[in-house]
């Protein structure tokens, strides 16, 4: 059990992490024993195997000295990886040096031994770091840094390397290293919705000298320029109905995923830009498209096992608004419990509430739209703080920042390398890679459906298990409604009982009990904790006791 002594402490921040990080943990108690203690009391002499002393900003320590990050990061390694800390650092000069600014080479974390006990002192607060990347989330220069993953890993770590004894349920399902979401923003759904408008004069220029040029600088194939070319011969006939229209892809898709399952965020009203804060968005926002005429094909998703949500106009600025386009769908679906992922990645603070009050179930528009990666630092399911229900599935990949000039501009190539490393990452760290590749992608003039093909063959040859959308967010809320309950025996913990469990067998949620080994040489600690476990599958039950062994 991890005891948390920080005054003044924010609760609401605190308990976020430890959803994340799902282990045992409670405010401090002095009348219990704890093999843990975080704390910010520096002169108080506690008893745990592991204390971890937070130097935060109302230290006045004299081997401290503050250095805020001015707006900028301050890059620092600890157990040889290297994040982003943006609430700001403290320097520590004594003891062990355990975590170092890559830049200036100052230390900001220490550890030492003392009657038996690790002391970690870390110059910076990881929790405030909690509250800071799920409300601001980082800029897109840092996006290939899951930091918030980093800090549960880190603190995992640290209590494994004292010998603490250590429990948590991962986010990962049995069987597999990490959940995959496929996801698709249906922006066009037919080049015929578009008659001679910006959109259409756009795909022939790229259809016809776009792709010349990317041929003679080699990043188009023949085949692939002669096939653009085709497409756009057969412009005039699939205006006039004679042939089908290459831009509606829910059959395309199907045939690449085959049996597994995937989203498509529909825009629900056809000609609205919607608004902005300042205003009214670009006109060029609104959609060509009305949703009802493609009712037969969401029967056939759906069908399939496939998701629908919403792909909002309006609803992150507006709760009226966002109850009429969740009701829009709901109605061609017949299922009420939506999802949503704003057009245009349109957000603002307030956004996770006016959302919750439309009635939306989750969101998934947290991501950036010039890069790919961590925009809130991690690959997990969160609830945004203000809200009571809803939980945010972050956006890490999508197929315009990887392609666009004016965004990443990578080949295909360069693209499948840079998707490789995030899911790479994935298999690490768990939790869900959420990845939107639009309608109109794998159709001219993109032709973006290799990379998509081989993204799926990395995730299964990776271990992913595949989810919709909204089962990948309901298995996350299932774990997040778990509850510890520790029974000490003469204050050490002999029996854990878990409460709250309404999962199935399907489900692959787990247990997993470490047998942490202690470093014998103290330079090692910085290393690496070598893990040996049990996982105990969870079924449905009321409750579970699990029997620890004291190490």
């Amino acid at each position: 059990m991890i005891g948390i002594k920080l005054e003044p402490y924010n609760i609401q921040i605190i308990s976020e992490f430890f959803e994340l990080f799902k282990t045992p943990w409670e405010l401090f108690d002095y009348k219990k024993v704890y093999e843990v203690i975080i704390t910010d009391e520096i002169q108080i002499d506690f008893e745990a195997k592991l204390i971890i002393f937070l130097h935060r900003k109302r230290d006045s320590n004299q081997n401290i000295s503050q250095r805020k990050c001015d707006h900028q990061p301050a890059l620092i390694h600890c157990n040889e990886v290297t994040f982003p800390i943006y609430t700001g650092i403290r320097v520590i000069n004594n003891g062990s040096p355990l975590i170092n600014d890559v830049n200036t080479g100052e230390y900001i974390g220490s550890y030492c031994y003392d009657r038996g006990r690790t002391i970690l002192h870390i110059g910076y607060d990881f929790f405030e770091e909690t509250r800071y990347l799920i409300t601001n989330g980082q800029p897109p220069q840092y996006a290939c840094f899951p930091a918030l993953d980093i800090h549960i890993a880190n603190l995992r770590n640290w209590i494994l390397q004292a010998g603490a004894q250590l429990i948590e349920i991962p986010p990962i399902a049995n069987g597999s290293n990490f959940f995959a979401c496929l996801t698709h923003d249906v922006d066009f759904s037919g080049i015929r919705n578009h008659k001679f408008d910006h959109t259409f004069a756009g795909f022939l220029y790229r259809a016809l000298v776009g792709s010349l040029i990317k041929f003679v600088k080699g990043r188009y194939s023949l085949k692939m320029l002669a096939r653009n070319w085709i497409a756009v011969a057969k412009l005039p006939f699939i205006q006039l109905g004679l042939l089908q229209d290459f831009w509606t892809t829910f059959k395309q898709y199907r045939a690449i995923e085959q049996e597994l399952p995937s989203t498509f965020f529909f825009v629900p009203f056809k000609n609205r830009s919607g608004k902005t804060e300042s205003g009214t968005a670009p006109i060029v926002r609104a959609v060509k498209y009305e949703v009802t005429q493609y009712k037969l094909d969401i029967a056939q998703l759906l069908e399939a096992n496939c998701e629908i949500g919403v792909h909002g106009i309006d609803s992150w600025i507006d709760t009226e608004k966002g109850k009429e386009e969740i009701n829009k769908i709901c109605t061609l679906t017949g299922h009420s419990d939506l999802g949503v992922r704003m057009h245009w990645l349109y957000f603002g603070h307030d956004s996770p509430e006016k959302l919750e009050q439309a009635g939306y179930v989750f969101d998934s528009t947290c991501g950036f739209n010039e890069m790919i990666g961590y925009k809130s630092g991690t690959a997990q399911v969160y609830k945004p703080l203000r809200v009571k229900q809803l939980l945010e599935l972050p956006m890490h990949i999508m197929d315009t920042a990887l392609f666009y000039p004016d965004r990443m501009n990578l080949t295909f190539s360069e693209g499948i390398n840079a998707i490789k490393v995030l899911i790479k990452k994935a298999a690490d760290n768990g939790g869900v890679l959420t990845i939107n590749w639009h309608d109109r992608s794998i159709a001219p003039e993109r032709f973006w459906d290799d990379v998509y093909s081989h993204t799926l063959y990395e995730l299964k040859n990776q271990r992913a298990r595949f989810l919709t959308a909204g089962a990948v967010v309901n298995w996350f809320r299932k774990r997040r409604k778990i509850i510890f309950n520790q029974v000490s025996n003469n204050g050490l913990p002999s029996k854990v009982k878990l409460t709250g469990l309404d999962v199935d067998a399907i489900d692959g949620m787990f247990l997993r009990i470490y047998f942490p080994t202690k470093q014998k040489s103290p330079d090692t600690f910085h290393k690496h904790a070598i893990l040996t476990y049990q996982d105990i599958l969870l079924g449905r039950q009321n409750e579970i006791d699990i029997l620890l062994k004291n190490t």
